[in-house]
């Protein structure tokens, strides 16, 4: 299994970025072009998915808060963070591989503005919905 691709929007200095990935991949660009902050995204998932990682809140606080997270060109409610993942060679149980999707929306919390609240996460499984989860405010906002 690999990572084919990932989208940010509104982590670091990301306002929207779509990148395709190979099994191998050069991140090449002069200094503060975003390079360390496209690692830190992908970092930051592996933190939130470590099994005796903390979760969610202590990778959020690793990194200086959601504020911190969040672009600076990011302005308002509707302009949360999101990562998205998609990862080829995922194991089928016919022996077989398949393409899969991770969606992770983040908002801050309305009493606490470092803390992160998951607006929604969504799992796609060779094009098919697995999960669909929106907290209380994601649904209020569609």
């Amino acid at each position: 299994m690999l990572i084919s691709h990932v989208r940010l929007r509104n982590f670091k200095n990301f306002r929207d970025v779509s990148i395709e990935l190979r099994q191998r991949a050069f991140l090449i660009g002069p200094n503060a072009s975003g390079k360390w902050n496209f690692l830190e995204a992908l970092r930051f998932m592996w933190d939130i998915a470590k099994p005796r990682g903390g979760g969610l809140q202590a990778a959020v606080e690793d990194r200086g808060g959601y504020s911190e997270m969040k672009s600076s060109w990011a302005r308002g409610p509707q302009n949360d963070i999101e990562i998205e993942l998609t990862f080829a060679g995922l194991a089928r149980p016919d022996g077989g591989t398949c393409e899969g999707r991770y969606l992770l929306e983040l908002s801050r919390e309305e009493d606490e503005p470092h803390r992160a609240l998951v607006k929604r996460e969504r799992v796609l499984i060779e094009g098919v919905e697995k999960l669909d989860r929106r907290s209380a405010q994601g649904a209020e906002d569609d």
